[in-house]
């Protein structure tokens, strides 16, 4: 039931921070992980980390693929 309704989440808002999905769904860390895994193994969502230096923590991002592909991880 909430993996999809995160999937409809995303997929209507087309490329969500991972801050806002914690927000939105009243989770922590660790439980997001645990049910994007399944998402992300089966290619229903990918998730790009955008490197913003050293010293700052990456942010990550969450979108729908347009079509089928193979599931990856893109690092900015």
């Amino acid at each position: 039931m909430i993996l999809q309704a995160i999937y409809e989440y995303v997929l209507e808002t087309g490329r969500v921070e991972e801050s806002t999905l914690l927000t939105h769904f009243h989770l922590r860390q660790e439980g997001l992980n645990a049910l994007m895994a399944p998402l992300l193994k089966r290619g229903k969502i990918q998730k790009t980390l955008h490197q913003r230096g050293a010293k700052l923590a990456p942010i990550i991002y969450y979108s729908c693929p347009s079509a089928t592909q193979i599931p990856s991880v893109t690092i900015i």
